[in-house]
This record gives structure tokens, C-alpha cells and sequence, in this order.
């Protein structure tokens, strides 16, 4: 071979390493890829334009035409008409059909050279799925957010209100964009609760959901009781906390009024035996001794009840009742342990001071009966000491 033939074949060898390399990059890309003339006709398709419409060779698919890939003609007939007026197409979203009959969502990129027309498919219907499910996981979460009766804050962890729904305003008094302004520990809470918000913070960021009960403050003022149920939600990457409220002022109150009925005499206010036989063995358990025991009769009820009704009997235990619970100290314990019986439990308190408090409730009950003589109440009153390591049901045996 001569030099310039030799050259001229060294000098073609980059061209056509070139061209192999490109075609074997179309034919390996995961894109769909094909040259098909004007009317349809298909020139060239690679094996992943195959793969994406099901067929079992590239002939196979070449035969059926362009025509033959689209689930609506018409939008070929866009697409022609975008690349006429362009010459060029990107991101047009078709419908294909595979050769089993299933329908794909593609995005298509085409470019117009001639009488040819090149083209690039990529199937984006996993894509879609996945979007058309987090816009209707969005809207079932927007409508459930919006009619839920519970109160619903998205809130960061500092407390901060990001969105509130409209039970959250009726629940508070204040309106949305208020509420946006506020800040759930700091503006509506009244006191932390007994989980203590530092140990809540550390089971949501352990991916927990946490609920306890809070006691918070309506824009006028008025407090109320809410059940709270607090999840972690990541929003747009940032890490948030759902915060569900439900008002239970209503069996809080209920709670609390059951509460008071087992521990008190619904007549007059004052503990009841239960609540002082518990008090009396927690008392013998602990160490506040010297602990003293009054014992009260009230004198004359049966004849009270039998002349005046039961009525105004009940009237002389209430007044009664008031003039005990007027001498003593809020640790103390006053009880109705019977019809006319009453008992008083000091704790802390000598055989001397227990003489005090008795002198007192005489003092008390003559001022008393000076405002209302019409019906005098008569008292008979005893008192005993049980020093450190004594019981103390013998001293209650001899006050009484």
C-alpha cells in the first residue's frame, strides 16, 4: 500500500471508531430511541424502544409503525404539528400501548431534520403513579385535616403553630391566622404536663407517638382539658409534629366530681369514714408524729330530726361541719364517720395543741349559736395523742 493510502485509512479509523461508539451508546441507552419518517413509517428503534412496548424484536416493532404506539392518534398529530412549527419538542407526554394492551404514560423528546423525524421516549408512568398518589394521599390528609372535630396543629418542635385547622379555632376562641402567631406550650398550655415536654421531644424524635393530657387557656380566658396525641410527620424534609387535641374538659369534670363523691359525705362536705380510715393507716405509716384525734358528738340530733325533720338535722351537721373545718389547718383531716359523728386527725400536733384546736372549736361554736339561736348546735368533743411508735386506734378509742 502506498504512504497516502495508508494514510488516508489512519485518518478515517477516529471517524469510524466515533460512529461505533455512538451507535452503540443508542443502542445500550435506557431511553427509548427511534427515526421514523413523517407518515409513521419506523427507520430505527433501539432494544430499550422494544423493551418499553413489549415486543420480542426490534423488526417486530418496526412493522407496526409509529401510528400503531400511540393509545390516541391525535396526539401524534400534536406532536407533528409542535415539531413542524418548531422543530423541535421536549417533555410532550403521551399515552402508549404495549403489545399486551397496557396502557404507559411516556415523555417524549423529538427533533424535526427534514422529512425525519428523531425521537427519545422515556416511560414515566411509575413517576406518575407515585405523584398522582401523594396528590390524593395530599387531599385525603387536606380533607381529613379540615373536618376532623378534634383540634389539628402542625407545629415544630419548639412549640411554633404552622397550620391549624378550624376545630383547633373553635377549641381556643382564637381565629386560624392567630393561632399561626402563637406558640402551643408557651400561649395555650398552663402547665406542663407530667410527662414534661424535654421526655416528650425525646420519644418523637425516636419516631414515637405520644399522648398524655393538658390543661390549656381559651383566648377568653376559660380553662379546659384536652387528650393529646402527638406523632413525628417529616414535611418538605423538615422534621414537624402533628398534634391532635381532643377537648375532655367535660370527663375531666366528671372524673373529678366522682373523686370528691368517693372521698367526701355528700351532706357536709367533709371526708367520709373511707377516706379516714385510709388517712389513719397512712398516718400510722409515716413519721409524722405525734399525731392527735379529736372525736365530735353532736348532741340532740335524734330529737332534732324527730321534733324539726330531718331537714333541719341535717342543717345542724352542716353547721356543725363548718365550725370544725374553721379551726384547723388545710392538712388536717375533718370526717363524717357517722350519723352524728365526726372525727378530727391531726398530724404533728401534742396532746397540748389537740387541747388548742378543741378550745377553739368551743370558741367557734358559741359565736356560732350567738348568730343563729334559733337552733343552737351542742357538740361533745375528746381528745388523745399517740406518740411516735404508739398505734393509733387506741387514741381514737379514748378520745372517743
Amino acid at each position: 500500500m502506498c504512504e497516502k493510502g495508508r494514510r488516508d485509512k489512519e485518518e478515517g479509523k477516529p471517524e469510524a471508531r466515533a460512529s461505533e461508539l455512538f451507535e452503540a451508546l443508542v443502542e445500550n441507552a435506557v431511553v427509548g430511541v427511534y427515526i421514523s419518517t413523517l407518515d409513521g413509517h419506523i427507520l430505527y428503534a433501539n432494544e430499550a424502544m422494544r423493551r418499553m412496548f413489549g415486543y420480542d424484536s426490534v423488526p417486530e416493532l418496526v412493522e407496526v409503525g409509529v401510528e400503531g404506539l400511540y393509545r390516541d392518534p391525535a396526539q401524534r398529530m400534536d406532536l407533528l404539528r409542535a415539531l413542524t412549527e418548531s422543530g423541535q419538542v421536549t417533555g410532550h407526554e403521551i399515552e402508549i400501548v404495549t403489545k399486551q394492551g397496557l396502557v404507559r404514560r411516556a415523555s417524549v423528546n423529538a427533533y424535526l431534520a427534514g422529512d425525519r423525524v428523531a425521537g427519545m421516549l422515556l416511560d414515566v408512568t411509575e413517576q406518575r403513579e407515585t405523584e398522582e398518589a401523594l396528590r390524593e394521599s395530599e387531599e385525603r390528609f387536606r380533607i381529613l385535616f379540615e373536618r376532623l372535630a378534634d383540634a389539628v396543629f402542625i407545629v415544630r418542635y419548639s412549640g411554633e403553630i404552622l397550620q391549624a385547622n378550624e376545630a383547633a379555632a373553635a377549641q381556643t376562641g382564637y381565629s386560624r391566622e392567630e393561632l399561626l402567631r402563637r406558640n402551643v406550650m408557651r400561649d395555650l398550655a398552663v402547665d406542663e404536663p407530667p410527662l414534661t415536654y424535654e421526655t416528650i421531644v425525646e420519644s418523637l424524635r425516636r419516631g414515637e407517638t405520644v399522648q398524655f393530657e393538658e390543661r390549656k387557656r381559651r383566648k377568653d380566658g376559660t380553662l379546659y382539658w384536652t387528650e393529646c396525641a402527638l406523632s413525628p410527620v417529616d414535611i418538605l424534609g423538615e422534621p414537624l409534629v402533628l398534634s391532635i387535641n381532643r377537648d375532655v374538659t367535660g370527663r375531666k369534670d366528671a372524673e373529678e366530681r366522682l373523686q370528691y363523691l368517693s372521698a367526701h359525705d355528700p351532706l357536709t362536705g367533709a371526708y367520709n369514714r373511707g377516706y379516714f380510715d385510709e388517712e389513719l393507716a397512712r398516718l400510722a405509716r409515716g413519721r409524722r408524729f405525734p399525731v392527735s384525734v379529736v372525736m365530735v358528738d353532736v348532741n340532740g340530733l335524734k330529737q332534732i330530726n324527730d321534733r324539726e325533720g330531718h331537714a333541719a338535722g341535717d342543717q345542724v351537721l352542716r353547721c356543725a361541719c363548718e365550725v370544725l373545718r374553721s379551726v384547723v389547718r388545710a392538712e388536717d383531716v375533718v370526717a363524717r364517720i357517722g350519723g352524728d359523728e365526726f372525727a378530727i386527725l391531726l398530724p404533728e400536733t401534742d396532746e397540748e395543741s389537740a387541747l388548742g384546736v378543741i378550745a377553739r372549736i368551743r370558741a367557734h361554736l358559741a359565736e356560732h349559736n350567738r348568730r343563729e339561736g334559733h337552733r343552737p348546735v351542742s357538740m361533745a368533743l375528746g381528745a388523745a395523742t399517740a406518740a411516735p411508735h404508739d398505734r393509733l386506734e387506741p387514741a381514737m378509742r379514748l378520745a372517743d
